[in-house]
Protein backbone atom coordinates (compact mmCIF):
# COMPACT_ATOMS: atom_id res chain seq x y z
CA UNK A 1 0.00 0.00 0.00
CA UNK A 2 1.64 3.73 -1.21
CA UNK A 3 0.17 6.92 -0.41
CA UNK A 4 0.38 9.31 -3.61
CA UNK A 5 -0.10 12.88 -2.78
CA UNK A 6 0.77 16.62 -3.68
CA UNK A 7 2.12 15.83 -6.44
CA UNK A 8 2.63 18.04 -9.36
CA UNK A 9 2.68 16.10 -12.61
CA UNK A 10 3.60 18.32 -15.58
CA UNK A 11 4.55 17.51 -19.38
CA UNK A 12 3.61 14.23 -19.68
CA UNK A 13 1.11 11.99 -21.80
CA UNK A 14 -0.73 10.22 -18.61
CA UNK A 15 -0.78 11.84 -15.06
CA UNK A 16 -0.98 7.96 -13.68
CA UNK A 17 -0.49 4.99 -15.28
CA UNK A 18 -1.11 1.56 -13.01
CA UNK A 19 -0.97 -0.86 -15.80
CA UNK A 20 -2.12 -3.97 -14.10
CA UNK A 21 -3.94 -5.67 -11.81
CA UNK A 22 -1.34 -6.55 -9.14
CA UNK A 23 -0.92 -2.77 -8.41
CA UNK A 24 -3.33 -2.37 -5.99
CA UNK A 25 -4.87 -0.87 -2.36
CA UNK A 26 -2.98 2.68 -3.32
CA UNK A 27 -4.49 5.63 -2.51
CA UNK A 28 -3.60 8.86 -5.28
CA UNK A 29 -4.99 11.72 -4.44
CA UNK A 30 -4.76 15.65 -4.18
CA UNK A 31 -2.20 15.56 -7.48
CA UNK A 32 -2.07 18.12 -9.89
CA UNK A 33 -1.39 17.89 -13.70
CA UNK A 34 -1.73 19.35 -16.99
CA UNK A 35 -3.41 16.37 -18.45
CA UNK A 36 -6.30 14.42 -17.12
CA UNK A 37 -5.35 11.07 -19.11
CA UNK A 38 -4.65 8.52 -17.23
CA UNK A 39 -4.53 4.42 -16.45
CA UNK A 40 -6.28 2.53 -13.96
CA UNK A 41 -5.97 -0.76 -14.88
CA UNK A 42 -5.15 -1.64 -10.96
CA UNK A 43 -7.43 -3.06 -7.78
CA UNK A 44 -8.51 -1.18 -5.01
CA UNK A 45 -7.03 1.80 -5.87
CA UNK A 46 -8.50 4.90 -4.84
CA UNK A 47 -8.05 8.07 -6.72
CA UNK A 48 -9.70 11.28 -5.77
CA UNK A 49 -8.93 15.58 -5.83
CA UNK A 50 -6.88 15.23 -8.49
CA UNK A 51 -6.91 19.20 -10.32
CA UNK A 52 -5.97 19.01 -14.04
CA UNK A 53 -5.13 22.75 -15.10
CA UNK A 54 -5.15 24.80 -18.60
CA UNK A 55 -2.67 26.96 -19.92
CA UNK A 56 -0.14 26.32 -17.37
CA UNK A 57 -2.56 28.06 -14.31
CA UNK A 58 -1.34 26.59 -11.86
CA UNK A 59 -3.06 27.20 -8.44
CA UNK A 60 -1.53 28.50 -5.04
CA UNK A 61 -0.70 25.02 -3.74
CA UNK A 62 0.58 23.52 -6.77
CA UNK A 63 3.39 26.02 -7.32
CA UNK A 64 4.02 26.06 -3.69
CA UNK A 65 4.88 22.43 -4.16
CA UNK A 66 6.71 23.35 -7.21
CA UNK A 67 9.13 25.91 -5.31
CA UNK A 68 9.65 23.01 -2.75
CA UNK A 69 10.91 20.48 -4.48
CA UNK A 70 13.99 19.31 -5.10
CA UNK A 71 17.36 18.18 -3.43
CA UNK A 72 17.68 20.10 0.10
Amino acid sequence: HVTFRYNVIHNVPKWLHLWTSSIQNNTVTHNYSDTSAMTNNGTNNTISNTTVVSDGVWPTEAQNIMNEAGIE
